[in-house]
C-alpha cells in the first residue's frame, strides 16, 4: 500500500487551558501554524503540501470580556441559560444531557476526591499498623508474632519500630 502524503486532511488542533495560566496570558488565543522555510536548496512546493496542521491555544483565566470566552466559561460550568444565548437546543434530549454533563472542573475534582479518599485511607491503614504494633509491642508480643497478625515483613516491622521510636 502506498501512502499519498498529499491526501492528508489539515488538522487544527485546539488547545484550551483552564489552569496556572500568568496573569499575563489569561484571556488570550494564539495560533501555531507550520512554514516552510529552506535550509539547504530551494523547493517549490504549494502550501496546502505542508500546511497540514494548526494548534489554536485558548488561555481562560480572566475577566472573559470577550465572548469566546464567555462562552467558554458557559461550557466549563453547565451554565445552559447563557448557552442558550450562544446556541439554541432544539433538541430536548440535548438540552436534558447538557444539564447532566459534568463541566472540566467537576471531573478534575471527582478525580481529586477519590485520590484524597484513596491517600486518606491508605494513611488511616498505615496508622492503625503502627499503633497495633506499638500495642503488641506494649504486651510484648514477639516480632514473628507481630509479622503473623499485621502481614507486615520483618524489615517493615523493625521499620516502623526505628521511625516511630517505639
Amino acid at each position: 500500500m502506498t501512502f499519498i502524503y498529499s491526501e492528508l486532511e489539515k488538522v487544527y488542533s485546539i488547545w484550551i487551558c483552564n489552569e496556572n495560566i500568568p496573569p499575563e496570558l489569561r484571556d488570550t488565543a494564539t495560533q501555531y501554524v507550520i512554514q516552510k522555510k529552506d535550509l539547504i536548496g530551494e523547493t517549490q512546493e504549494p502550501e496546502e503540501e505542508f500546511d497540514l496542521i494548526n494548534v489554536i491555544m485558548i488561555r481562560r483565566g480572566g475577566e472573559g470580556r470577550e465572548k469566546i470566552f464567555d462562552f467558554l466559561n458557559a461550557v466549563f460550568h453547565a451554565e445552559v441559560k447563557k448557552l442558550e444565548s450562544y446556541t439554541v437546543f432544539e433538541n430536548k434530549k440535548v438540552e436534558e444531557e447538557v444539564l447532566t454533563m459534568t463541566g472540566l472542573g467537576a471531573s478534575i475534582m471527582e478525580r481529586g476526591i477519590k485520590k484524597g479518599l484513596e491517600q486518606g485511607i491508605s494513611q488511616g491503614l498505615e496508622q492503625a499498623t503502627v499503633r497495633f504494633i506499638e500495642n503488641m509491642l506494649a504486651e510484648n508480643e514477639s516480632l514473628d508474632k507481630i509479622c503473623m497478625y499485621t502481614g507486615c515483613s520483618m524489615e517493615q516491622v523493625l521499620q516502623i519500630i526505628k521511625h516511630n521510636g517505639c
